[in-house]
């Protein structure tokens, strides 16, 4: 998905595959919550046939509604757990912006990772003993990836910080009471579709959503699955940590899971419109 904006032998593959007249479909990597403004949106138009997205909402005929993730179809949602960790899930944003799009900036990523630290220091002890932050860095990106890295490590001590992943993410959510993420999109999506207890936390000002995400991120504040506030969200993770099931599974989140769900992560017959979209390409 992302090799054709970093990825310079991609970009000439693509220049010559389009001269050629083929037809090239792209496919995103995940996906969640939509950002307001995204400019690759119309380049992608143009130089891709189709493109494979989680959102059912999509109204172009360039979208094709499918779920990218594989890895999940087989996994069994999870009823309830009786584990300790809570796990911050935080991806770190570009140091160097070269298009302008709806989502954190480097300074912006840096005030937000001062919310988590302000989060972590005000949990009670015995979730402040057993949490646990995973960071997935941009590497890739800026040669001061570990900037992250060190923060956290100097502030909670590097047994607290996971950066190189050593644990597959599955396996370090599935051992997860609670996960706290800081974009709402695919980890967030993949917690919501096992039906791991989640939380996203961000501001709207900074991470500005489209219309119909932003009513879904408000609706998901009323029932305290998103927050804005970080004293707001100490509060209600301090007050419920030992009802965190109770807190989940009532009737009111669960509705708003599912209602989550049939929009951003397409569930029933995966294989089977997998395999009706590729033979029509085929064909």
């Amino acid at each position: 998905m992302h090799s054709n904006q970093w990825n310079d032998f991609f970009k000439i593959y693509l220049a010559i595959q389009k001269k050629n007249n083929a037809k090239i479909i792209i496919s995103d990597h995940g996906g969640g919550l939509l950002p307001k403004l995204d400019p690759l949106d119309n380049f992608n138009e143009k130089v891709f046939y189709k493109r494979i997205s989680y959102f059912r909402n999509r109204k172009k005929k360039f979208y094709i509604n499918l779920s990218p993730t594989f890895y999940l179809i087989n996994k069994n949602e999870r009823k309830n757990y009786d584990g300790k960790t809570l796990l911050f899930s935080l991806t770190e944003s570009h140091k160097f912006q070269f298009k302008p799009i709806s989502v954190p900036f480097y300074n912006d990523w840096l005030s937000e990772l001062k919310s988590f630290i302000f989060i972590a220091k005000n949990l009670k002890k015995e979730i402040k003993d057993n949490f646990k932050f995973r960071i997935k860095n941009l590497g890739y990106f800026h040669e001061n990836f570990f900037e992250a890295y060190k923060i956290l490590s100097e502030v909670f001590g590097k047994k607290k910080v996971d950066i190189k992943n050593r644990k597959s993410y599955f396996e370090a959510i599935s051992k997860s009471k609670l996960v706290i993420h800081n974009y709402g999109q695919t980890s967030f999506t993949e917690c919501m579709y096992l039906n791991i207890p989640s939380i996203i936390f961000f501001k709207k000002n900074i991470m500005q959503l489209d219309i119909f995400s932003n009513q879904i991120f408000k609706n998901m504040k009323k029932k305290n699955i998103a927050f804005e506030d970080p004293k707001k969200l100490v509060k209600h993770v301090n007050q419920n940590w030992h009802k965190l099931d109770s807190w989940w599974n009532s009737i009111e989140v669960q509705k708003l899971r599912k209602i989550y769900l049939e929009n951003y992560f397409k569930k029933k017959d995966v294989i089977a419109d997998w395999d009706k979209f590729l033979k029509n390409i085929k064909n």
